[in-house]
């Protein structure tokens, strides 16, 4: 084969030299390619100069071809007709048109593609000849001289760019040309022009590492380049994307090339600086670091021009970018850059430069007043310190030293904390670096300042933080140990501190200590202190206090007994210290075998000990607990100390356990080790399930005892003994008051039995009372049943499993029918929730268990109620599938669940007074005998006052023991704003149902409760007192949140359903802003419900708004306003909270008239108003100045800061105009019905308020009334006005002796002049 293709070449040579390139390009196999290289090195002279001449004329003449081919191509692209967008209908008569157009277009296809066979035929021609070209130039370089190949190289480096649709071709030309120019062959000049373009553009789009490495080792090519020409833009746009490329910036050669750039024309190094900087606002470190090693690498290799703009364009430039930089991020990323340039401070030159561009910048940055560029300039200054011209003399250098240490010492004192922070850190970092050569009084003097003044910076926990981790980091310097060992002990303080932040590192601090031998951290922090921080602080505190504490207390280089009497030591000194010591011992790197030891003693004490006391074996059994749980997160001990606690062990630790928390802590063991056979154990769970009462003390052995049951696998069990308790309690409605209940002893009766001391029967009222009795014990273990159904929903892992159980729907019957004879118990005896801990865990447990299981089975969730996630395991999915059935069919009846709740809550408050309590039916009034007047004109105005705070008049509400319906109650309007948010209640009905619900529980609360007088019953009263305030506080927090869901997500025509609770709210409001002076905690209810207040309003002004397009205006009698003559106002006409407001606002008018008391009772007559033209009343007629702003009216805000009234007009000034509006009408309609019911003080408040506190405010003009109000409400305004006063009139001309009747006239008269002069 070798020798028939040697002599097939040959032949064709003897032929002609075409015949031999002919046959050259059509063999390009690689063994035919070696087989050429060895023929090629043993041809002439002579016969190489013909065969490169015939390479020439070859080249030549198959690029014109080529190029020709293109040309033709683009020719029938531009003739080619577009096709038609739609086919046109088909025709009988025009087919044979088609026909010719489909052979028409078959032909042009058929000539398309052998245009395209003659092309790829012409490429592998080319490609042969820059192959023949490229062999000939390295492997026979002694035959053929590169000028007799330089014509076809030139040809085909010219053509470069055309021949793109062959990209081998151009790879092998572009090779050729990078030999030619490393060989320095003639002409190599020529070789560049399409050569270098296209190793940009190929390395830039391909971003490959070898592409990089030839653009590197051509880089001395592009000096040959004309920058200022145009025809150059193209080249110029390639380098610029290679700053930006990853390649390029990842690679050694990469950023070689990009530093080589910035030497070769000054405008093109303007543009490199562009890009750079327009890259580090969104840098990572890692480019941000390319970039500063290409800059220092272009700084050390260029000169001249760009030099200069390297130095006062880029660098400089980075510089007072670092110092005005906005944001934190910004000045660090643009530091890093910089940070090649003062990481090689002691390179030649590198100090000079910096001191060049830093000097006229850095010192003024120091000083100017924004604290941002102070902050930026310390940064900055830690990394160029010391700032010194290394060619100055030692004089201006000390000088300048000085100054620099003097900037320092003023910045430590800066007003901005921040400053004070980095300043701390600056000089800490100073120090630590240059202890050495620092002067030590300047040493001693900065240390002093920082420790003895910074420390104790109570503005900022930043700044003391500061100092802890600067100390930190002067440790390091083995130097200053000397001097630190004084100063330390006075930052001993800083591990109390009341941010956890500095507590953390103080905590550091102590750990450092620890590793320095000369000193002793029980020197800087006392023993008894690290005991109590390490008991009562936060577990990032604790652990590192633990590792501190691990060489002295629990050493691994002593015997494992011996290191467990040190810990019991610890335990017995601060048992809280040594039970968080015991708690993070496996954490912080103890021993396992060391600590399995701890657990056999802390066992064996716990067991055996009978010197204990009670309290310290609960604490021993504690320290145990934590001990096993840290160590069985992982599998590794799990054996192990299942070989130490036995089943016989826990079961004797149970019972020496002194109480029920004691008892949790073992339970918690067990339940992370393997499942025993412990009948002991197993039995005194069960007695615990089916007697639990859930009572305080059970909480955590109950928790204790689900998870044990969870992990063993006895959920099943647990879940059947829950639904027999819950069935037994199906009567127990029957009951009442079982604290009335009393149970004779047997000693009694015994001695109330015969002669021969035989008991009697027991009488018929005993049996009644023991059933009674027996009836309450069954209510008590139902509750205690329905809590532990409630906490196991309240954890994941317990609520998966307990969804999935198929006892889930016996669960859920016994816990219906339970919610419903609670409720009914409530109603009938309030006092009988009292009988337990968690009185609502009857109804909640009901609740809850509905939405999880609709939740479920809509596979929706929010952050309280969290969806279980997808089972592993076959078995598990099984059963899920198996019930999906039933969860369907429960949660499908939500809605009609949902509803028959509210029934039967809404029953329970009606049953909990005297009466049915509502927000649209309020208290009945006492019926009392009016004294007719001769003439409505003469008949006495009382004012509408607030409603009765203590029941004396109209019905005085019946309470009797509300503290427990007060949490259940709460806890539920809790749950239903949960509801709302899961949006599981969807229906209208149930929708209008809930919300009336929640109406009328804050409508109960603050007749049962708040009218009171807040007052309680009971041997701890205080105690129940503060309970009710919280659940107080709870209820009306949780009823707003109602408000406002239901509003946003029920349609425009229900609205009016929220205007109850809105009301209601209000109401609270206004008596909890009445209350706040006598009674402290009605303050946190009222700051609690203040952000509440706007949603208040919308709900409030969309409801009358939504009331007022619904009405039909009637006619009564021309002396009553229209806008008063709505029957469907009772709604809201008689709201408590709109006379309070009225009330305060006339109480100020009143005050500033020397009324002081209502118009009605103030009847003195001795002396008569002035009639100056200054009416003392005028300056209260002044706008009252918006908040934010200054001025009397502003000063006037602050005194009634806390007041309702304030609150309101601030929401009302700062919030949307339509609100505002619809609030002034509110207030015309509250006016109007006043008017109507003879109350002129409270007409004049409302318009007080209206006009003095919102209009003047709103218009600061006077002007533009008509804008804001709609035209009834202006119109309405006026004539309410007008009638008020033609009344007034009468009034004061029948009983001229009543000032106060006359002074109420002129302040009515002002406020009719202010209408008429807003309405202009």
């Amino acid at each position: 084969m070798k020798g028939s293709m040697e002599g097939a070449f040959l032949k064709a040579l003897e032929s002609s030299a075409q015949e031999f390139v002919a046959m050259v390009m059509e063999h390009q196999s690689r063994p035919e390619k070696f087989l050429l290289k060895s023929l090629l090195t043993k041809l002439s002279e002579q016969s190489a100069s013909k065969i490169c001449d015939a390479l020439a004329a070859i080249t030549t003449h198959e690029l014109a071809a080529y190029s020709k081919l293109l040309e033709q191509e683009e020719e029938e692209n531009a003739e080619e007709p577009t096709p038609p967008s739609a086919p046109s209908p088909i025709q009988v008569r025009r087919s044979r048109r088609e026909r010719a157009t489909a052979s028409s277009r078959a032909e042009a296809a058929t000539h398309s593609s052998g245009l395209q066979h003659q092309r790829s035929l012409k490429l592998r021609y080319l490609q042969g000849c820059a192959t023949f070209a490229h062999l000939s130039l390295t492997s026979a370089a002694s035959v053929f001289k590169p000028s007799w190949l330089f014509p076809a190289v030139v040809s085909l480096h010219d053509s470069l760019v055309f021949l793109e649709a062959n990209p081998n071709l151009q790879d092998i030309i572009s090779v050729l040309c990078e030999h030619w120019w490393h060989e320095k062959l003639d002409g190599n000049e020529n070789l560049i022009t399409q050569c270098l373009p296209f190793l940009v553009s190929k390395a830039v789009a391909f971003g490959r590492k070898k592409d990089v490495q030839r653009l590197y080792s051509m880089r001395h090519a592009f000096a040959l380049f004309d920058f200022l020409d145009h025809s150059i833009e193209d080249l110029k746009h390639l380098l610029l994307r290679t700053v930006v490329t990853p390649t390029f910036l990842h690679s050694q050669p990469g950023r070689r090339f990009i530093s080589y750039l910035f030497g070769l024309n000054p405008q093109l190094v303007k543009e490199l600086v562009v890009i750079v900087r327009s890259q580090i606002p969104f840098g990572r470190k890692s480019i941000l670091e390319a970039y500063g090693e290409i800059l220092y690498h272009a700084w050390k290799t260029t000169a001249d021009a760009c030099l200069y703009e390297i130095e006062y364009t880029c660098i400089q430039g980075l510089i007072e970018g670092a110092l005005h930089a906005s944001s934190k991020e910004l000045s660090a990323a643009i530091r890093t850059v910089l940070e090649a340039f003062t990481s090689q401070k002691a390179q030649d030159g590198v100090e000079t430069m910096l001191f060049r561009l830093l000097e006229p910048l850095l010192f003024r940055a120091l000083q100017v007043a924004n604290s941002n560029v102070r902050r930026n300039a310390l940064l900055l200054l830690v990394d160029v310190f010391p700032v010194e011209d290394p060619h100055s003399s030692n004089e201006e250098k000390e000088s300048l030293l000085e100054k620099q240490f003097g900037l320092l010492e003023k910045l430590l004192v800066d007003p901005c904390p921040d400053v004070r922070s980095v300043a701390v850190e600056v000089v800490c970092r100073i120090l630590r670096l240059f202890w050495e050569v620092i002067p030590s009084a300047t040493t001693v003097k900065l240390l002093t300042k920082v420790i003895d003044e910074m420390a104790f910076d109570s503005s900022s926990h930043q700044v003391r933080v500061a100092v802890l981790k600067g100390v930190i980091y002067i440790l390091e310097n083995a130097q200053s140990h000397a001097i630190l060992k004084a100063l330390l002990p006075r930052l001993g303080f800083l591990l109390n501190d009341i941010s956890s932040a500095v507590r953390v590192a103080a905590a550091e601090l102590l750990l450092v200590i620890k590793g320095i031998r000369d000193i002793k951290f029980y020197k800087v922090v006392p023993m008894d202190s690290l005991l109590s921080s390490l008991s009562t602080d936060t577990s990032l505190v604790a652990q590192r206090l633990c590792k501190l504490l691990l060489p002295s207390y629990f050493p691994s280089k002593i015997a494992p007994k011996d290191a467990c009497k040190r810990c019991v030591v610890l335990l017995k000194r601060s048992p809280e210290a040594g039970i968080q010591f015991c708690k993070w011992l496996f954490s912080q790197g103890a021993s396992g075998t060391s600590l399995l030891e701890l657990v056999k003693t802390l066992a064996t004490m716990a067991r055996d000990d009978e010197e204990c006391s009670d309290e310290f074996r609960t604490e021993i059994l504690h320290a145990l607990s934590e001990v096993c749980k840290s160590m069985l997160i992982t599998d590794e001990w799990s054996e192990a100390i299942a070989e130490v606690l036995t089943g016989d062990m826990l079961a004797a630790l149970i019972a020496c356990a002194p109480d029920s928390l004691a008892r949790s802590y073992i339970l918690q063991v067990a339940s992370c080790l393997p499942p025993k056979d412990v009948s002991k154990l197993i039995n005194h769970c069960a007695d615990l399930v089916m007697k639990c009462s859930a009572t305080q003390a059970d909480v955590a052995e109950v928790r204790a005892v689900h998870a044990l049951v969870l992990a063993w696998g006895g959920l099943d069990d647990l879940l059947k003994a829950l639904v027999m308790i819950l069935s037994e309690s199906s009567n127990v409605a029957t009951l009442t008051s079982p604290i009335a209940v009393r149970v004779h002893s047997s000693v009694t009766n015994r001695n109330h039995g015969n002669k021969r001391g035989k008991p009697t029967r027991p009488s018929p009222s005993n049996q009644e009372e023991l059933k009674k009795q027996t009836q309450t014990d069954k209510f008590t273990a139902a509750v205690g049943a329905a809590w532990q159904v409630e906490t196991l929903l309240s954890e994941d892992e317990t609520r998966e499993a307990v969804l999935a159980n198929n006892h889930l729907k016996d669960v859920l019957l016994g816990l219906k029918c339970l919610a419903k004879n609670a409720t009914k118990l409530a109603a009938d005896s309030p006092s009988a929730l009292t009988c337990t801990f968690y009185p609502a865990s009857a109804i909640l447990a009901y609740i809850k268990l509905l939405m999880h299981i609709a939740v479920w089975n809509a596979g929706e969730g929010e952050p309280n109620v969290k969806i279980p996630a997808k089972r592993s395991s076959e078995q598990s999915k099984d059963t899920r599938n198996s019930n999906a059935a039933l969860l369907t069919e429960l949660s499908g009846g939500f809605q009609i669940a949902w509803e028959g709740i509210i029934r039967w809550l809404r029953e329970m408050l009606s049953k909990a007074t005297k009466g049915p309590v509502g927000a649209n039916s309020p208290s009945p009034q006492p019926k009392t005998k009016r004294a007719r007047l001769p003439n409505r004109k003469f008949r006495q105005r009382e004012p509408l006052s607030p409603l009765p705070l203590n029941g004396s008049s109209g019905a005085e509400v019946k309470v009797r023991n509300q503290e427990g319906i007060v949490k259940v109650v709460a806890n539920i309007v809790q749950t239903t704003s949960d509801a709302f948010t899961l949006g599981l209640i969807t229906t209208p009905t149930v929708r209008r149902e809930s919300a009336c619900f929640v109406s009328e529980s804050v409508q109960w609360l603050i007749d049962s409760f708040l009218k009171n007088k807040c007052r309680t019953s009971g041997a701890n009263s205080q105690q129940h007192l503060k309970e009710t305030w919280t659940a107080t506080k709870c209820l009306f927090t949780y009823a707003a949140k109602v408000l406002y869901l239901y509003v946003r997500d029920g349609p425009s025509y229900r609205v009016e359903d929220g205007l109850m609770m809105a009301h209601s709210l209000l109401d609270c409001m206004a008596i909890l802003d009445s209350l706040k002076d006598i009674k402290p905690m009605a303050v946190s209810v009222l700051t609690s419900l203040q952000q509440w207040i706007p949603d208040l309003l919308i709900a409030v002004t969309l409801s009358s708004g939504n009331l007022r397009h619904a009405e039909t205006a009637t006619s009564e009698g021309p002396e009553t306003p229209s806008i008063a003559r709505s029957p469907s106002r009772g709604l809201w006409h008689n709201r408590h909270w709109l006379s309070y407001l009225a009330g305060k606002s006339f109480e100020v008018v009143a005050a500033s008239d020397g009324l002081g008391t209502s118009p009605a009772r103030n009847n003195s007559a001795g002396s008569q108003p002035t009639q100056s033209a200054d009416s003392p009343y005028d300056a209260e007629l002044e706008p009252m100045a918006p908040v934010g702003s200054s001025g009397a009216a502003q000063e006037s805000c602050k005194n009634i800061e806390a007041d309702l009234l304030t609150f309101l007009v601030r929401y009302l000034l700062k919030g949307h105009v339509q609100v505002l509006v619809g609030f002034i009408d509110v207030l015309i309609n509250f006016a109007s019905l006043s008017f109507v019911k003879h109350d002129l003080s409270a007409v004049i408040g409302s318009l007080d308020l209206i006009f003095t506190r919102l209009l003047m405010c709103k218009l600061a003009n006077h002007t533009g009334l008509h804008i804001v109000l709609k035209p009834t409400s202006l119109q309405c305004l006026k004539d309410m006005m007008l009638l008020v006063s033609e009344s007034l009139e009468t009034t004061v001309e029948t009983d001229v002796t009543d000032q106060s009747l006359r002074v109420i006239n002129k302040l009515l008269t002002n406020l009719i002049n202010h209408c008429d002069e807003f309405a202009m």
